[in-house]
């Protein structure tokens, strides 16, 4: 048997990791498994599913810049993958009208040192500091509640954003 090249490997790699986060991912946003698996279980899930994207960004990263690190994802030497320097969140904020179920999907790009965006919404976490008056899911969907104002935190890899929102 052939060894593969390290394209080829990157490429089959990539397939594997776009099948699992898809997978992870039909679970992890269907509410009725969420309630049977419950707490901790659950929890492993969202780590699997934010291990599975970063996983995905890397091979992303390596594909579109023909780059190979000599290590893999799972152990985060990125040899070859230049730092991370900083996310916008989008959009910067935004009205929404309460009991209308109003929602806004936040997108989150990382900017990398040598200028290379990835879109990384999925994999980051995300935080309202009011969820009386606004909640945000685990993928960026942030829904109004009540009249009020409320700041979303968005964080990846230790950077944060942050998105103004006002509940009208």
């Amino acid at each position: 048997m052939a060894t593969p090249t390290n394209e080829q490997a990157i490429e089959t790699s990539k397939g594997l990791v776009d099948t699992a986060v898809t997978s992870v991912a039909a679970l992890y946003n269907t509410d009725a498994e969420k309630q049977a698996l419950g707490g901790e279980s659950w929890r492993d899930v969202e780590r699997a599913h934010k291990l599975l994207l970063e996983a995905k960004r890397f091979l992303e990263y390596a594909v579109t810049k023909n780059r190979y690190p000599g290590k893999d994802p799972w152990n985060r030497n990125y040899a070859s993958v230049p730092a991370l320097q900083s996310i916008s969140a989008t959009p910067a904020s935004k009205t929404l009208a309460s009991g209308s179920s109003e929602t806004q999907q936040l997108t989150v790009m990382a900017v990398y040192a040598d200028g290379t965006q990835i879109d990384v919404t999925a994999a980051t976490t995300y935080v309202s500091s009011v969820t009386a008056d606004a909640t945000v899911s685990a993928t960026g969907l942030v829904t109004a509640v009540s009249s009020g104002a409320s700041t979303i935190t968005c964080t990846f890899e230790g950077q944060q954003d942050t998105v103004a929102i006002t509940t009208t």
